[in-house]
């Protein structure tokens, strides 16, 4: 890719995301419409998704502890469902 518009950085990371031809072009096609223009105009729109999503960054995660009332829920219903488990033992005859 030979573009004045883009750093190094931004031209490694569309040639990796992108299909390009041999030359380095990008190549976008659209038929939806009869005119020309339209189509023209979708192709536009279609290569402004693809730089989006390209140099799309998503956000970090935050770690994060869980609430002292999700424990407490967590560990009710780990005792229930081990008070359920218990009532299904045979009862010895002794």
């Amino acid at each position: 890719m030979s573009s004045v518009a883009f750093n190094d950085l931004e031209k490694n990371t569309l040639s990796s995301k992108l299909n390009l031809t041999d030359a380095g072009d990008v190549f976008i096609r659209s038929e939806q419409f009869r005119s020309q223009e339209q189509n023209k105009s979708e192709c536009l729109d279609k290569l402004e998704n693809i730089l989006q999503s390209a140099f799309f960054i998503p956000k970090k995660r935050y770690k994060t502890k869980p609430t002292r009332s999700s424990k407490r829920k967590r560990l009710e219903h780990k005792s229930h469902r081990a008070e359920i488990k218990q009532g299904r033992k045979r009862i010895a005859d002794d």
